[in-house]
């Protein structure tokens, strides 16, 4: 993902907004792969826009994971198990 390209130098704040509002309705995209890829995004949106951390808990909690089929509930059960536990610790 382009986020990834700033993994030696911290990306400007305004970027991380920018990704939130398009990665929030990915969330629970109909294609699971592209669910599970933005899930994995939103730790480090949250760490570095703490006043998303809020919206980003909520969008977690509230994500409708029954969409996709049982082969890959669990994947991305996993993986937002794995985003709540790590924005929790911000």
């Amino acid at each position: 993902m382009i986020l990834d390209n700033w993994s030696f130098q911290e990306p400007p704040s305004s970027v991380f907004t920018f990704y939130w509002h398009s990665t929030s309705k990915h969330i629970t995209d109909i294609k699971p792969i592209t669910a599970r890829q933005c899930i994995k995004l939103l730790p480090m949106i949250a760490s570095y826009k703490p006043e998303l951390k809020t919206d980003i808990l909520s969008a977690l909690y509230n994500a409708n994971i029954s969409i996709y089929a049982d082969s890959m509930q669990l994947l991305v059960f996993k993986d937002i198990q794995k985003a709540l536990k790590e924005i929790q610790k911000l």
